[in-house]
């Protein structure tokens, strides 16, 4: 039971963090320019608190979707798939929408904010693996996992950004990399799954 209580509170712990993080993402991206980031601070912070109350995991997929929903402006930005749809309604006539659209995301084009959202994906991921030790076990059986599971995610939290990196410089075919990701995901899974 006390597992639980300290499952519960680091679990928060990280959600909360998480939000903070995306709430500075979105206050930095163009859908900013439509609703201030004030409007979603409070909620975010409430939502992990009804989940620990209602004793159920804080960081729940309803609230890691919320905030990875408000770092899409800036993924968006980045998107060549956007900017071509966008062309498309320039093409249908829609000018005026067009270019107001273009106007406002096209300022943070450079901007990169992948760390951050891998930052929020570790840190639910994380909240999901110390959640489920709690469920299957009791006693220093949870403490060692949590050990090792914090361990195993924080190194492939730190080694992924590099293999990424891998294919900007070697200038491998996407589809090689794609495949590399699945099977360092499917790897990474097995590690954490012992």
């Amino acid at each position: 039971m006390r597992e639980g209580q300290i499952a519960s509170v680091i679990n928060l712990t990280l959600a909360e963090v998480s939000a903070l993080i995306a709430v500075q993402v979105y206050s930095g991206s163009p859908y900013s320019n439509f609703y201030p980031s004030d409007i979603f601070f409070i909620p975010l912070l409430i939502i992990p608190l009804i989940f620990m109350v209602r004793k159920s995991n804080p960081f729940s997929f309803l609230h890691y979707t919320l905030l990875i929903f408000l770092c899409t402006g800036m993924l968006l930005a980045r998107s060549e798939l956007f900017y071509a749809l966008l062309d498309s309604i320039y093409a249908f006539g829609y000018r005026d929408l067009s270019q107001y659209i273009y106007s406002v995301f096209n300022p943070f084009k450079d901007v990169s904010v992948f760390q951050q959202i891998l930052l929020i994906t570790w840190f639910f991921v994380l909240s999901q693996f110390i959640w489920n030790t709690v469920e299957q076990g009791e006693g220093k059986e949870v403490l060692v996992r949590w050990g090792y599971i914090f361990s195993v995610s924080l190194a492939i939290f730190l080694i992924y950004p590099y293999f990424t990196g891998i294919a900007a410089y070697y200038d491998y075919p996407l589809l090689f990399m794609g495949v590399g990701g699945v099977l360092f995901l499917l790897a990474s899974a097995y590690l954490l799954s012992r």
